[in-house]
């Protein structure tokens, strides 16, 4: 008995260990993320948000297979999602928005993917033979874009969105377009933006037959780092693995149905921390003999 309770108490201190050293992340702990729809609940006229409330209605679409879980489809006629007003979207300084995107064919116009009137768009538009994808902002009074377009491939997932703020090293506020975990152009663009009544919308035109999946808003700039690490999480496991290695992982990151479900494990404290439970095990042990 006395082996059986060593054992039960060893069993118990190495998991109070793990729970100490892993750090298991929720979908809105990142620092920023005051916004984040991953349209996964398979079925009704509502988008959930995980973070702070900033739910959506459903107007058509169709719930398809996604990136990361579930994604709405949109049928480029009448179908689009209304996310109203909510305090957490008032953001006027920094702000990052990330998704992932299925674009069935060429936009035939400039077409406003995510749109809220009087602050920012994230616009597709056909140039020549090629999709592009383009973020604006309206700040300091002006509106403005990157003057390189960015494009965007056909018939496959990818990762779009654009940054608004101080993003890298030059220390100068920024807007640039993101693809694919990438910062692919970018342009100086001082001030800041204001907050307007107007809802955001998402699909706002309803011109174009796309897929959306993981939309993330964050009121804070992500560097360019960041914003890899959020396109890496959403890989397959195949395709997270090609790429790390050309890539330092600071962690060692867990992937389970295409998201990182454990942060980061310390492993030297980790260990440190098993030796002495055993090393007082073994004691007590050597005590009652």
């Amino acid at each position: 008995m006395r082996a059986e309770g060593a054992l039960a108490l060893l069993v118990v201190s190495v998991f109070l260990c793990m729970s100490a050293q892993v750090t298991a992340q929720g979908p809105c702990q990142e620092d920023g993320l005051v916004a984040y729809w991953q349209f996964a609940e398979g079925q009704g006229e509502t988008a959930f948000d995980l973070c702070e409330g900033s739910n959506g209605v459903i107007h058509g679409g169709t719930r398809v297979d996604g990136k990361v879980n579930g994604a709405i489809g949109f049928d480029g006629v009448d179908d689009y999602i209304d996310f109203g007003n909510p305090e957490p979207l008032a953001i006027a300084q920094e702000i990052t928005v990330l998704m992932w995107v299925w674009v069935e064919r060429q936009p035939t116009e400039a077409y406003e993917l995510l749109y809220k009137p009087g602050s920012y768009v994230l616009y597709l538009y056909q140039k020549g033979d090629t999709c592009m994808v383009m973020g604006a902002v309206t700040a300091g009074g002006k509106s403005s874009h990157p003057q390189r377009e960015s494009e965007l491939s056909y018939g496959r997932w990818c990762q779009v969105g654009f940054v608004f703020g101080v993003f890298d090293k030059t220390g100068i506020k920024k807007l640039g377009n993101i693809v694919d975990g990438q910062v692919v152009a970018s342009a100086p663009l001082d001030g800041d933006m204001p907050v307007t009544s107007n809802s955001l919308l998402l699909n706002a035109r309803h011109l174009h037959r796309v897929a959306i999946d993981d939309l993330r808003i964050y009121d804070r700039a992500l560097a360019p780092q960041e914003i890899e690490d959020v396109y890496v999480a959403a890989l397959s496991e195949t395709e997270a693995r090609t790429r790390s290695q050309t890539h330092a992982v600071p962690a060692v990151a867990l992937y389970r149905n295409n998201r990182v479900v454990v942060a980061a494990i310390s492993t030297v404290p980790f260990l440190l921390c098993i030796a002495i439970i055993v090393r007082r095990v073994l004691r007590t042990q050597q005590d009652r003999h």
